[in-house]
């Protein structure tokens, strides 16, 4: 990866030798996809994930700016191979078992402490309610916003390991509960979460530990002087949602098309995995540049 210069875009940054590091840790992410019966699939699930992952590193506007730019350099052409239609990598990317990467990642990184958050995904379109009428109004420590919420659970390497995306007047605490299976070990959480509906899963024989800060101010004097090493490490969680709005924009809608938050949320879940995966499991950092895990 060769060092940043002023003015150089995500693209002119990338080069193909990153692109096959990236190949080599979706390769390991992805599961190979098993076909029982129907048409033989033309492309790979790795493909369409490398594809969403480039489409975020690069940080473009709209899947025609990549196409255009990737088809206009031949060497990375060469290293990603031939490109399905758009519409086909729309359709496979609302397909793909999101459920079963995350499998494989836990299983992979074999983690012992994860730290859980949510974080607000504000439209911020001019039109705002008129547009979208599927969204509700939610609130956190700022105040109401219109949108959705993104719920995220990571590793305490800053490997995402699992993330939701639901409406923005969702109950922390009920949809981190839901998140919570297949895992084993400490789980660690805000004041958001320190609700009956998720505390009662957390007992002495179970394989889930919490560690979750009160509400009470006489009872976070004493946390602080237990936990207060441990619960430091949320800072990784949040160090994500910082990038996800100010790198990667999760914020703002594509120019000129539709807005799809599913599409760019889940492209944004995979991109980090992938670049966390590379460094911290495969020892090989792809864009340290970026500084996202």
């Amino acid at each position: 990866m060769k060092n940043k210069t002023k003015g150089e875009s995500p693209e002119e940054m990338i080069t193909p030798k990153d692109i096959r590091k990236v190949k080599e840790a979706v390769r390991e992410i992805i599961p190979a996809h098993r076909q029982v019966r129907g048409r033989p699939r033309e492309y790979s699930d790795r493909t369409i994930v490398l594809l969403y992952v480039l489409f975020t590193l690069f940080r473009c506007s709209s899947i025609v700016e990549m196409y255009k730019m990737i088809e206009g350099k031949k060497r990375l052409l060469k290293v990603i191979g031939e490109l399905p239609s758009r519409q086909t990598l729309s359709y496979r990317l609302r397909r793909l078992d999101i459920e079963a990467i995350s499998r494989r990642i836990i299983e992979s990184i074999k983690g012992e402490t994860y730290i859980i958050d949510s974080t607000p995904i504000k439209d911020i379109t001019s039109q705002g309610i008129k547009k979208c009428k599927n969204l509700k109004f939610g609130k956190n420590r700022d105040g109401f916003f219109w949108g959705k919420k993104g719920h995220f659970i990571i590793t305490e390497e800053g490997i995402p390991v699992k993330f939701r995306l639901t409406q923005a007047n969702e109950d922390d605490a009920r949809v981190g509960k839901e998140m919570l299976d297949d895992l084993s070990g400490l789980i660690i959480a805000d004041r958001g979460y320190f609700k009956g509906s998720f505390l009662s899963q957390f007992t002495k024989e179970g394989d889930l530990r919490a560690i979750v800060r009160p509400r009470s101010r006489k009872k976070d004097s004493s946390f602080k002087e237990k936990h207060s090493q441990t619960y430091s490490k949320r800072w990784k969680i949040e160090r994500l949602f910082q990038k996800m709005k100010e790198v990667f924009r999760v914020e703002i809608p594509r120019k000129g098309g539709r807005d799809d938050l599913l599409s760019r949320v889940t492209a944004l879940f995979l991109t980090v995995v992938t670049l966390a995966f590379s460094k911290f499991v495969l020892n090989d950092p792809i864009l340290d540049y970026l500084n996202c895990c």
